[in-house]
Formats: C-alpha cells, sequence, structure tokens
C-alpha cells in the first residue's frame, strides 16, 4: 500500500498520464492511497489490478469495494460485478495495466520535477547506500524512498505514486534481471543523479557475463537526462568503463585521485571510522556499521549527497545516525556471550567476501570466527565455480569453523577442506535446525558468527532458533 499526502496523486492525473476511460465515478473523486494487495487493501484505497502469470486481480475487485475501497483500475477485459457498484466507487479502464502504473508514476514525477531524486543500481550496498543518502537527506525535510524489495517495474512506481508535496528529495533503488529494465527504471524515475554502487557477479545467471550486467547496469547512465550527475566508483574497472557516457560525473573511493576520497579507515568493535576527504576539506566519520564495504557505502552516499550541494556537516550526521533494514550485518547477542552477526538478507559473490572479510576484520582478541553459509542463487551454470571460490577464501583466512547449508554451499565445504581446513572444523550438508543446535554446544564468549546467504536460503531461520527458539 502507498499512503498518499495532500496534493498528491489524484483520479485526473491517472487519465492524464494514461490516456484511461472514466467508467463510473467522478475525476473529482479522491482515494487515500494506491493498493495492489487484495489482502491488504483498506478502505478509502484505490485498488489498481494486475495480471501475473499464476493470476488475475480483476477476480478481486468485488471483494475490496464491498470492504469500502475508493474504487479500481481494470483492464479492457474487465466484467462490471453483478449487482449495484457503490454510489461513491470509481472504476478507470486502461488498455494495459502495468504500463498504466508506469505511466502514472512517470506523469507524477514530471509535475515534482523540482524535488532533487537519485536513482541507486549495483550489484551490492544498494540498499546500504540508499538508507544511508536517506538519511542524510533528512536535513531538507521529508525523504520518500524504496522500501522493502519494490525496486522492480512494479513497486519502483508505486514507491514514486507517493510523491507530494511533503516531499523534498527521493532515494530509489533499481533492481533488474533482464536487459531493459533498469532502462525502463530511469525512463519512469527521470533522476538528477545516478549511482551505480559497483558491478559484481550478481544476477550473472541472467545476463552470462560480467560486461553484460555492465552493459544492463548502463542503462541507468544512458537513460538519465543530459544534465543529470553519475556517481561513478573509481576503483571497479568496470563503473570506470561507463564514465565516459556522462558529462557531468563525480567520483568515490579509496584510491588517489576520487572526488571522494577514504583514508585512515579504523574498525571498531561495531563501528567503524574513517576519513572523509573532498578538495581540501576532511571530515571524520564514525558510522555505526562495520566492514571496508561499508565505507565505499558510505562514500557512495556522500558523492551522491555532494552532486545534491550538500555540505559536508550534513553528510556527517546522515552517516553518522543511518540506521539499516534488519538482516544486513545486524549485530545480536548470541548463546553463551557470542555475537551473532546477522547478514542473512541475500548474497553473491562480492557480498559474500565482503562479509567474510568483515568478519575477519571483527576478530579480536579472544574468541572464534565462524562461517554459517547458505546457497548463492542466480549464478547458473557458474554456480559451482563461485561457491569453490568463496571455499578456497575460507581456508586461506582465520576462519574457526564453517557450517553450510543447501546443495550448492556444499561446494564452499568441499572446496574449503581441499584447500587444507580441518576436517574437524567443517560442518557441511545440514539443516537451519541442525546447525543452532551444534552451534549452542560450541559457542563460547566473544565467538562472532556471520550468517549469510541468498534470500531462497533463508538463513535468518538460524538466527531465530539461536537468538528465540523460533
Amino acid at each position: 500500500m502507498i499512503e498518499l499526502a495532500k496534493k498528491s496523486l489524484t483520479i485526473d492525473d491517472i487519465l492524464t498520464a494514461t490516456g484511461a476511460e472514466l467508467i463510473v465515478g467522478a475525476r473529482s473523486a479522491t482515494f487515500s492511497g494506491l493498493s495492489i494487495d487484495s489482502r491488504t487493501i483498506r478502505p478509502k484505497e484505490l485498488f489498481w489490478t494486475l495480471k501475473g502469470e499464476r493470476f488475475d486481480s480483476h477476480a478481486f475487485v468485488g471483494e475490496v469495494m464491498s470492504r469500502g475501497a475508493a474504487g479500481a483500475v481494470v483492464g479492457l477485459d474487465f466484467t462490471l460485478p453483478a449487482g449495484d457498484w457503490p454510489k461513491e466507487g470509481v472504476l478507470i479502464r486502461v488498455k494495459d495495466r502495468l504500463w498504466a502504473l508506469q505511466e502514472t508514476a512517470r506523469y507524477l514525477r514530471q509535475q515534482y520535477s523540482a524535488v532533487p531524486l537519485v536513482a541507486i543500481t549495483g550489484s551490492n550496498g544498494k540498499t546500504t547506500t540508499k538508507e544511508m543518502l536517506a538519511s542524510i537527506l533528512t536535513c531538507k525535510g521529508k525523504v520518500l524512498k524504496t522500501e522493502g524489495n519494490r525496486n522492480n517495474l512494479i513497486g519502483l512506481p508505486l514507491t514514486l505514486c507517493g510523491l507530494s508535496d511533503e516531499v523534498k528529495a527521493v532515494v530509489l533503488e533499481l533492481g533488474m534481471n533482464a536487459f531493459g529494465e533498469i532502462a525502463r527504471l530511469t525512463q519512469i524515475c527521470q533522476p538528477d543523479v545516478g549511482l551505480i554502487t559497483n558491478i559484481g557477479p550478481a544476477h550473472i545467471e541472467f545476463f552470462g557475463s560480467l560486461e553484460k550486467i555492465s552493459q544492463a547496469k548502463g542503462e541507468l547512465y544512458d537513460q538519465m537526462k543530459p544534465e543529470a550527475v553519475a556517481i561513478i566508483n573509481l576503483d571497479d574497472p568496470y563503473c570506470l568503463k561507463l564514465a565516459s557516457r556522462r558529462r557531468r560525473i563525480i567520483t568515490f573511493g579509496l584510491t588517489e585521485g576520487a572526488d571522494l576520497r577514504g583514508e585512515n579507515i579504523r574498525q571498531e568493535e561495531m563501528k567503524t571510522s574513517f576519513t572523509l576527504r573532498t578538495g581540501a576539506e576532511r571530515v571524520e566519520i564514525t558510522i555505526p556499521l562495520i566492514g571496508r564495504v561499508n565505507v565505499y557505502n558510505a562514500l557512495a552516499a556522500a558523492a551522491a549527497a555532494r552532486a545534491l550541494r550538500i555540505p559536508l556537516s550534513h553528510i556527517r550526521r546522515g552517516l553518522e545516525q543511518v540506521v539499516l533494514p534488519p538482516m544486513r550485518m545486524m549485530r545480536l547477542a548470541g548463546p553463551n556471550g557470542s555475537i551473532i552477526m546477522n547478514d542473512a538478507y541475500n548474497a553473491n559473490p562480492a557480498s559474500m567476501c565482503s562479509a567474510i572479510d568483515t568478519l575477519i576484520q571483527s576478530k579480536k582478541g579472544e574468541g572464534r570466527a565462524i562461517l554459517v553459509l547458505g546457497d548463492m542463487l542466480e549464478l547458473g551454470a557458474d554456480a559451482e565455480r563461485f561457491h569453490r571460490q568463496i571455499g578456497r577464501l575460507v581456508a586461506h583466512n582465520s576462519i574457526d569453523f564453517l557450517f553450510t547449508c543447501g546443495p550448492l554451499a556444499h561446494w564452499i565445504a568441499e572446496e574449503a577442506l581441499a584447500n587444507g581446513m580441518d576436517k574437524n572444523c567443517i560442518f557441511s550438508d545440514l539443516s537451519h535446525n541442525q546447525i543452532a543446535e551444534t552451534l549452542k554446544t560450541l559457542l563460547a564468549p566473544n565467538d562472532r558468527v556471520l550468517v549469510k546467504g541468498s534470500r531462497g536460503a533463508r538463513m535468518e531461520m538460524v538466527v531465530n532458533l539461536l537468538i528465540d527458539g523460533r
């Protein structure tokens, strides 16, 4: 559900944007929000029907109207339900329901073109960078941002439909599974600033190579307005190659020559400090997150903020106050005085390497480093190669115990063993429950346990079992 503020989306906007036909009701009718889910729709919300491979929400129009919905947006093949239509209910008919939703969002964005909008894509760090930037931009007022996984051709338009006079800045994630998706998302949201965090093998199953992933991500820069600013990761060779596509760029990184450079990185218990340098200006920043990867995310957010002329003082405050969504390197108290690092939201080879590096960095004095890893999905024919690479990384670093869950993660354990890790320190092919039960007997004070895997691996189940027995 997208809740609307005053002076936001109207029936007239929808009709103008899409050329839709108003079948029942008045152009002046109002509604409190948009919803595509008949199960959670609230009274006075407009029900936007969509059609998927296995469903057509035309079937639920009568039900939502009986529960007080303000009306519905339907396709050409919709048949008005038998019986009386609610007196004040609105019925809008469009040729293509998804296209109409996207065009409505695009039209509304045009009406609020003066509101700065930053679009973020990349293989890793999109959500963290988005949250960091949104935290910074609260200095301008209300920030509209992507919530949850609404970064696709349905979710992004829904988010953008929340634009109103109250919104002072917008930060959106752009996700993809196919060529053309980033291009279309960019056309809809018309960013003033475009940011690609990095380019790695996430979703390589759908694209086949890093070059093709780079091509797909690069659609962001291709579709932005001529005056828009591109934020470039100077330390990523694929991002650097894309810089030639844009006239206005700002670079970030840890190497000499970056417009925004991170220096003197210091890792503490559960926070990281570094010096942010831009030109002659320097500022000391401490973020409530661990790991070198989060310094990159902070630099990316800071670069986007500078493109919007945000002072360093506000950048520092926003970065130091950021709060991330669940399951992104969350620090939790585990059994027997251990520390659980819950990074179970998702995983790909690059983010897995970064997380393991963060675990190693966080290990201080007494206590052991323990990995609990699930499958990395959407790697296609390269799945075995990438999982084995992680296994070699584990074996060649200071990891005390390795647990794996899932048929693909088995290759991690197999390769770690082949590269010299003690077989008594490897527990492979276990269920979530078996891992949790074994850890409860193994863990000791100051042990650090990193839990990570792709969304489909549901590795947070291990965390839940360890923390509260769910």
